[in-house]
């Protein structure tokens, strides 16, 4: 009988242990999905920026804050925006 009780008992406590990594598990992936989330919402805000600002012309961001917007026609001099804060 308590030869019964140790083997529940154990199985109990290697469930209680397995569940407990699943979840450290699912919070490191659930941390990088927000982090890919947050990256994808700033290229979007990005591109939207450039987008406004550039119109029809091809937008390069050159860093943080520059912008470069050249026309397609290669005619003409780039239009070089600096200090865009998103």
């Amino acid at each position: 009988m308590t030869h019964r009780l140790l083997n529940i008992a154990l199985a109990i406590a290697v469930i209680a242990a397995w569940m407990s990594l699943a979840g450290l598990f699912d919070r490191e992936l659930m941390e990088g999905d927000m982090r890919h989330m947050h990256d994808a919402q700033v290229q979007k805000r990005r591109n939207n920026a450039a987008m406004q600002i550039c119109g029809n012309a091809h937008a390069t961001w050159a860093d943080e804050t520059t912008l470069v917007c050249r026309r397609h026609t290669g005619k003409g001099k780039s239009a070089i925006t600096t200090g865009v804060t998103l």
